[in-house]
């Protein structure tokens, strides 16, 4: 099932047993969410074989974004009661410029087809596939991405090249990929990863996942640069975790287990996953446990703290995201780490509180074309960036500690409370004494509170050598102390 534009979009799936199918569909219905009713859609075209366990995704398309009125289709309603009777599919909703792709599936056999239909002209049409093609599975996931970069463009035709390709012009080009994740063939449950270019129809087979991501009947939503794997059902049992695969290395996709606070769902299947693109938080569903679940779990990626209402939502300014780091209209450059960062004043001036005053007064930043910030890596000033720009920045767990010192000193509170609530979730044995020496030093009282709740049990043995460090720190922490203290008595 894809969303569209105030429609819910669902293909196929398996209902009532027949001789013929089997019970499995390959019909198309349309519900419109705001007047709550069900079209079944006439499509044109070779539709894909009936199917259940495939996956749909919805991707923008390059089409015109208008009807055609010769290959529109036409809808039928499902209810015929007076309510409904003048209701019309075709003249409810807008023309849109999208498609629904499907994936994989099980019915007469398994298959690895890629079918999309166009929710203009309703028309389906059978991708012709090539490169490393996954092999026919179902319960897989899939997710779809528009991943924008730039690359070097080749001369025109009498323009001057320059030496190595150096100077060479350079433009900003975006592309949809589908990524599929894991699946089930009736025999193998598969720990693999593939990614889908859906302009040129090429599959790729991606590095594997780690092989605690194998599974099936998982859920999977795209937030911001990252795919969020959620449950599912392992080889011999059922699954709660949560895993975060990054997308900003565009070879190499990293990942990485998301440790959440709080009581999970209980290990599942078939649930349902759902992201509010606008919150930040990803929202789980039902499912088959020890038995069917009705359950509603949510879990924030982008906690904004007790002032959320007042945090600007990411749907507001998602358009700025494609200004980060890009010298379109920049007027001013950040230097991290001798690498030039281009900004635009407006935006620094308008969303943070320490560049407001560095460029709005009568510090001498405010007449510099170029600021050197020594005290900040180039991968945290990127994060700070989106942050300002978005309102939603993703922190890997990796720069928490610099992202929240960055936050402390470009005076960000939202960001400091979402890299300080990562540290929670990273803290093991390890990393929990410099983790409770980092709390006391930046005023951080969660992360403390989560740090002195980790250590009442006692101090972990591989960090033993620090008791001299918490016995100095404990004589102006009486909550430290009297921890301490628990530890000698039991």
């Amino acid at each position: 099932m894809v969303y569209n534009d105030g429609f819910l979009y669902l293909f196929g799936g398996i209902g009532k047993s027949t001789t013929e199918s089997r019970g499995m569909l390959n019909d198309v219905h349309a519900f419109d969410v705001n007047r709550k009713i069900w079209t079944l859609l006439t499509t044109t075209g070779a539709p894909p074989a009936p199917r259940w366990g495939h996956s749909a995704v919805l991707v923008a398309n390059s089409l015109p974004r208008r009807l055609s009125s010769s290959s529109s289709s036409t809808a039928q309603a499902s209810s015929s009661s007076s309510s409904t009777a003048s209701y019309s599919f075709t003249e409810a909703r807008r023309p849109s410029g999208a498609l629904m792709v499907v994936f994989g599936g099980y019915g007469a056999s398994f298959y690895s087809d890629v079918w999309e239909l166009n929710l203009d002209t309703l028309a389906w049409a059978r991708r012709a596939t090539r490169g490393t093609i996954p092999l026919p599975r179902h319960f897989h996931s899939a997710v779809a991405h528009f991943h924008r970069h730039t690359e070097e463009r080749a001369p025109a035709d009498g323009e001057a090249s320059t030496d190595e390709g150096e100077g060479q012009p350079r433009r900003s080009i975006g592309r949809w990929y589908m990524y599929v994740v894991g699946g089930y063939d009736g025999t193998t449950t598969h720990p693999d990863m593939y990614r889908f270019n859906l302009e040129n129809n090429m599959w790729q087979n991606m590095p594997s996942p780690p092989e605690a991501v194998r599974r099936r009947g998982h859920g999977a939503i795209i937030f911001q640069n990252s795919i969020y794997v959620v449950g599912g059902q392992k080889e011999k049992c059922k699954t709660n975790d949560i895993w975060e695969c990054s997308l900003n290395n565009f070879a190499r996709p990293t990942w990485e287990q998301i440790l959440p606070l709080g009581e999970p769902p209980s290990p599942r299947q078939f649930h349902s996953v759902q992201i509010d693109v606008v919150r930040g938080v990803i929202w789980v569903f039902g499912g088959l446990a020890e038995r069917n679940e009705n359950n509603l779990y949510c879990f924030p990626l982008l906690d904004h703290g007790q002032h959320s209402s007042m945090a600007p939502s990411e749907g507001s300014l998602e358009g700025f995201r494609y200004l980060v780091n890009n010298e379109l209209f920049s007027d001013l450059t950040l230097v991290a780490e001798d690498i030039p960062v281009p900004v635009h004043k407006a935006v620094l001036f308008g969303r943070c509180e320490r560049f407001r005053a560095m460029l709005g007064g009568v510090m001498k930043e405010a007449a510099q074309a170029r600021i050197d910030l020594p005290n900040i890596r180039h991968d945290v000033l990127l994060v700070v960036l989106e942050h300002i720009y978005t309102g939603a920045a993703l922190v890997p767990a990796a720069l928490a500690v610099d992202v929240m010192c960055a936050a402390d000193e470009y005076i960000l509170e939202d960001l400091r409370l979402q890299a300080e609530k990562i540290m929670c979730r990273a803290m093991d044995a390890d990393n929990v004494v410099d983790l409770l020496m980092l709390a006391d030093k930046h005023r951080l009282p969660l992360l403390c509170s989560r740090c002195l709740a980790f250590l009442k049990p006692g101090l972990p043995s591989v960090a033993q050598d620090k008791r001299p460090v918490l016995d100095e720190l404990a004589r102006s922490w009486p909550e430290l102390a009297t921890l301490i203290k628990g530890w000698t008595i039991s």
